[in-house]
Protein backbone atom coordinates (compact mmCIF):
# COMPACT_ATOMS: atom_id res chain seq x y z
CA UNK A 1 0.00 0.00 0.00
CA UNK A 2 1.19 3.55 -0.61
CA UNK A 3 2.59 5.76 2.09
CA UNK A 4 0.93 9.16 2.51
CA UNK A 5 1.97 12.22 4.47
CA UNK A 6 0.36 13.11 7.79
CA UNK A 7 -1.52 15.97 6.11
CA UNK A 8 -2.86 13.66 3.38
CA UNK A 9 -3.79 11.05 6.00
CA UNK A 10 -5.70 13.71 7.96
CA UNK A 11 -7.58 14.71 4.80
CA UNK A 12 -8.42 11.07 3.97
CA UNK A 13 -9.62 10.16 7.49
CA UNK A 14 -11.27 13.45 8.40
CA UNK A 15 -9.15 13.66 11.56
CA UNK A 16 -6.85 16.55 12.50
CA UNK A 17 -3.11 16.32 12.15
CA UNK A 18 -2.73 16.69 15.92
CA UNK A 19 -4.98 13.66 16.46
CA UNK A 20 -2.94 11.57 14.05
CA UNK A 21 0.32 12.63 15.77
CA UNK A 22 -1.18 11.78 19.19
CA UNK A 23 -2.24 8.31 17.92
CA UNK A 24 1.28 7.74 16.54
CA UNK A 25 2.83 8.70 19.91
CA UNK A 26 0.47 6.44 21.87
CA UNK A 27 1.10 3.55 19.45
CA UNK A 28 -2.45 3.25 18.14
CA UNK A 29 -1.21 4.15 14.66
CA UNK A 30 2.19 3.10 13.30
CA UNK A 31 4.30 5.44 11.23
CA UNK A 32 6.80 4.84 8.46
CA UNK A 33 9.17 6.96 6.40
CA UNK A 34 8.53 8.04 2.83
CA UNK A 35 11.11 7.94 0.04
CA UNK A 36 12.30 11.39 1.10
CA UNK A 37 12.67 10.30 4.77
CA UNK A 38 9.60 12.29 5.81
CA UNK A 39 7.21 10.83 8.37
CA UNK A 40 4.22 9.21 6.72
CA UNK A 41 1.48 6.65 7.31
CA UNK A 42 0.70 3.57 5.25
CA UNK A 43 -2.83 3.60 3.88
CA UNK A 44 -3.41 0.03 5.15
CA UNK A 45 -2.75 1.34 8.70
CA UNK A 46 -5.33 4.05 8.18
CA UNK A 47 -7.86 1.38 7.07
CA UNK A 48 -6.99 -0.84 10.08
CA UNK A 49 -7.37 1.94 12.67
CA UNK A 50 -10.10 4.17 11.23
CA UNK A 51 -11.99 1.86 8.91
CA UNK A 52 -13.28 3.31 5.70
CA UNK A 53 -11.56 6.42 4.48
CA UNK A 54 -13.09 9.17 2.34
CA UNK A 55 -13.00 8.75 -1.43
CA UNK A 56 -9.99 6.50 -1.20
CA UNK A 57 -8.56 5.22 -4.42
CA UNK A 58 -5.08 3.72 -4.19
CA UNK A 59 -4.20 4.47 -7.80
CA UNK A 60 -5.20 8.14 -7.35
CA UNK A 61 -2.90 8.49 -4.34
CA UNK A 62 -0.02 6.74 -6.10
CA UNK A 63 -0.53 8.76 -9.28
CA UNK A 64 -0.79 11.96 -7.27
CA UNK A 65 2.51 11.21 -5.47
CA UNK A 66 4.29 10.32 -8.69
CA UNK A 67 2.89 13.38 -10.45
CA UNK A 68 4.01 15.57 -7.56
CA UNK A 69 7.49 14.06 -7.63
CA UNK A 70 7.77 14.48 -11.40
CA UNK A 71 6.24 17.95 -11.67
CA UNK A 72 7.94 19.12 -8.50
CA UNK A 73 11.33 18.17 -9.87
CA UNK A 74 10.48 19.53 -13.31
CA UNK A 75 9.16 22.76 -11.83
CA UNK A 76 12.32 23.18 -9.81
CA UNK A 77 14.42 22.44 -12.89
CA UNK A 78 12.51 24.92 -15.06
CA UNK A 79 12.56 27.51 -12.29
CA UNK A 80 16.29 26.97 -11.74
CA UNK A 81 16.96 27.29 -15.47
CA UNK A 82 14.85 30.44 -15.71
CA UNK A 83 16.59 31.94 -12.70
CA UNK A 84 19.97 31.01 -14.16
CA UNK A 85 19.11 32.60 -17.50
CA UNK A 86 17.87 35.75 -15.77
CA UNK A 87 21.03 35.92 -13.66
CA UNK A 88 23.22 35.41 -16.75
CA UNK A 89 21.38 38.21 -18.58
CA UNK A 90 21.76 40.47 -15.54
CA UNK A 91 25.48 39.72 -15.31
CA UNK A 92 25.94 40.35 -19.04
CA UNK A 93 24.26 43.75 -18.66
CA UNK A 94 26.51 44.59 -15.71
CA UNK A 95 29.54 43.46 -17.73
CA UNK A 96 28.65 45.69 -20.68
CA UNK A 97 28.16 48.67 -18.33
CA UNK A 98 31.52 48.00 -16.70
CA UNK A 99 33.20 47.74 -20.11
CA UNK A 100 31.83 51.16 -21.07
CA UNK A 101 33.11 52.61 -17.78
CA UNK A 102 36.55 51.07 -18.32
CA UNK A 103 36.71 52.54 -21.86
CA UNK A 104 35.80 55.98 -20.48
CA UNK A 105 38.49 55.71 -17.80
CA UNK A 106 41.07 54.66 -20.39
CA UNK A 107 40.19 57.70 -22.53
CA UNK A 108 40.54 59.98 -19.51
CA UNK A 109 43.89 58.46 -18.62
CA UNK A 110 45.08 58.82 -22.22
CA UNK A 111 44.03 62.50 -22.31
CA UNK A 112 45.80 63.16 -19.01
CA UNK A 113 48.93 61.42 -20.28
CA UNK A 114 48.91 63.63 -23.40
CA UNK A 115 48.62 66.70 -21.17
CA UNK A 116 51.52 65.49 -19.05
CA UNK A 117 53.65 64.89 -22.17
CA UNK A 118 52.91 68.37 -23.56
CA UNK A 119 53.74 69.96 -20.20
CA UNK A 120 57.04 68.04 -20.08
CA UNK A 121 57.90 69.32 -23.57
CA UNK A 122 57.06 72.90 -22.58
CA UNK A 123 59.19 72.57 -19.44
CA UNK A 124 62.15 71.30 -21.49
CA UNK A 125 61.80 74.25 -23.87
CA UNK A 126 61.77 76.69 -20.96
CA UNK A 127 64.84 75.04 -19.42
CA UNK A 128 66.64 75.22 -22.80
CA UNK A 129 65.81 78.90 -23.21
CA UNK A 130 67.00 79.62 -19.69
CA UNK A 131 70.30 77.82 -20.31
CA UNK A 132 70.76 79.70 -23.57
CA UNK A 133 70.10 83.11 -21.98
CA UNK A 134 72.43 82.38 -19.07
CA UNK A 135 75.27 81.58 -21.51
CA UNK A 136 74.99 85.00 -23.25
CA UNK A 137 75.89 87.90 -20.95
CA UNK A 138 73.18 90.52 -20.78
CA UNK A 139 73.71 93.81 -22.64
CA UNK A 140 73.92 96.94 -20.55
CA UNK A 141 71.37 99.52 -21.34
CA UNK A 142 72.44 103.11 -21.71
CA UNK A 143 70.45 106.19 -21.03
CA UNK A 144 70.14 108.93 -23.62
CA UNK A 145 71.85 111.53 -21.43
CA UNK A 146 75.04 109.50 -20.95
CA UNK A 147 77.64 109.31 -23.70
CA UNK A 148 78.45 105.83 -24.92
CA UNK A 149 81.20 104.15 -22.90
CA UNK A 150 84.35 102.80 -24.54
CA UNK A 151 83.12 103.45 -28.02
CA UNK A 152 85.31 105.41 -30.45
CA UNK A 153 83.86 108.56 -31.79
CA UNK A 154 84.05 109.02 -35.55
CA UNK A 155 86.51 111.71 -36.69
CA UNK A 156 85.02 114.95 -37.74
CA UNK A 157 86.21 115.98 -41.18
CA UNK A 158 86.64 119.57 -42.08
CA UNK A 159 84.13 120.95 -44.42
CA UNK A 160 85.46 121.34 -47.91
CA UNK A 161 83.89 123.28 -50.62
CA UNK A 162 82.12 120.94 -53.00
CA UNK A 163 81.65 123.30 -55.80
CA UNK A 164 82.77 122.84 -59.26
CA UNK A 165 83.75 119.91 -61.36
CA UNK A 166 86.52 118.59 -59.15
CA UNK A 167 84.47 119.00 -55.94
CA UNK A 168 81.71 116.80 -57.27
CA UNK A 169 84.26 114.30 -58.49
CA UNK A 170 85.84 114.06 -55.04
CA UNK A 171 82.49 113.39 -53.47
CA UNK A 172 82.05 110.35 -55.67
CA UNK A 173 85.21 108.70 -54.49
CA UNK A 174 84.97 109.34 -50.81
Amino acid sequence: MPIVSISEAARLTGKSRQTLHRHIVTGKLSKCNTDTNAIGVDTSELLRVYGNIKNYNVTDVINKQKLHQITGNATHTVTDQTQSKNRIAQLENELSILKVKVDEQEKRIEAKQETIDSLKTALKLLEYRQEKTEAIPPKETQTASEPPQNTPTPPIEPATPSTGFWGGFKKLFK
